[in-house]
């Protein structure tokens, strides 16, 4: 986060901020518009978003503003302006604050899926809900050569809860079952019923099958109240992970270790040094940059919230509900599924799609 804060009275302040130069604040009077000209030095796209404050403590989003504010670049003369009449604001003493937040780097591959808005390609985020903070900036062939295995495995989500704590491989665990969509603790819920009384969820009576998306296998599933995704991103479909790998067909497909282009377009190759998991390159461009990286982080176990698979095997939630299971995504090494389901109470990592 670029925080760029400007002291304007009857002349415009100037602090140079990182990752911004030349900044200058310009205002018209009595009444009118404040401008705000900075230059943007990082490769990364960025969202602006301008304060203003009369003590330095109280800040106030600008509401009525233009310019450049979203998905900028680097570039010179970047400029945002208030039209602080319309917003009912008066000149006098201010301070204003611009807030740059750099966006995640996105992934795209090819997808089956050939209507509006996908066109055959589908951006995912380039990295797991919960990795450590030096993943996020890497791109998926960094990611995979990365030693520290850890970092990109991520978080294990039940199906259908919020980012509570639960989701934390370092969460504690309890018996009691939630008795609504919420549970407000960080606690991951064990199921200790079996298949001759499966609860096959971490709620009692099973509950909202919408609370990621709209319980349809649609591609087009609404985001979900308890979506742990950001703004912008939500939790794919089951449709949209056939998509990537066999379009229609939702059977397994087998892939060798040393590599296969699937019928969706995308060349899949486990990685077998740093990082176990799923490279995956569009447009059979296996000899170039991978342009998604899916590492087997595990799971973890419904019944005694134990961990399992780590390192061989990757488990990918769906929004998509399946009766009294969930639809997810699963890859070893040698197999890729991509409409296999389970039980709800299961924990499972999370890889955010496009809105």
């Amino acid at each position: 986060m670029i925080t760029i804060v400007l002291f304007l009275l009857a002349f415009p302040g100037l602090i140079i901020a990182q990752n911004a130069s030349n900044i200058r604040v310009d205002y018209s009077c009595p009444e009118g518009t404040v401008t705000v000209i900075y230059d943007l030095n990082t490769s990364r796209p960025t969202d602006a978003t301008l304060y203003y404050s009369h003590n330095k403590h109280d800040w106030l989003v600008a509401q009525t503003v233009t310019g450049d504010l979203t998905a900028q670049s680097s570039g010179t003369d970047k400029t945002i302006v208030w039209d602080n009449a319309a917003d009912n604001v008066s000149f006098g003493r201010f301070y204003f604050k611009i807030e740059v937040s750099q966006l995640p780097p996105v992934c795209r591959v090819k997808s089956t899926l050939t209507d509006p808005p996908y066109n055959g390609w589908i951006t995912f985020l380039c990295y797991n809900l919960g990795v450590s903070d030096t993943v996020i900036s890497m791109t998926p062939a960094q990611q995979a050569a990365h030693v520290i295995r850890e970092d990109n495995y991520g978080d294990l989500y039940q199906w259908g809860r919020r980012a509570d704590g639960h989701q934390l491989r370092t969460s504690d665990t309890t018996p009691i079952l939630a008795t609504s969509n919420t549970p407000n603790h960080p606690y991951f819920i064990l199921d200790k019923t079996y298949s001759n009384a499966p609860v096959r969820d971490w709620r009692s009576g099973g509950g909202n099958i919408a609370r990621w998306g709209d319980g349809t296998r649609n591609t087009t599933v609404p985001k979900g109240v308890n979506d742990p995704c950001p703004s912008g991103w939500r939790v794919p479909t089951e449709a949209e992970w056939r998509s990537i790998v066999n379009g229609n067909t939702s059977s397994m497909t087998s892939i060798p270790t040393a590599g296969r282009l699937s019928s969706s377009g995308n060349y899949w190759r486990w990685n077998r040094n740093g990082t176990p998991g799923w490279l995956i390159y569009p447009d059979d461009n296996a000899n170039g940059e991978p342009a998604l990286f899916l590492p087997a982080a595990g799971c973890r176990y419904r019944g005694d919230g134990l961990f399992g698979g780590i390192g061989t095997e990757g488990r990918y939630w769906s929004s998509t509900s399946a009766g009294t299971n969930s639809y997810y995504m699963y890859s070893y090494t040698s197999t890729v599924a991509p409409s296999y389901n389970l039980d709800k109470s299961y924990g499972f990592s999370v890889r955010c799609v496009s809105e």
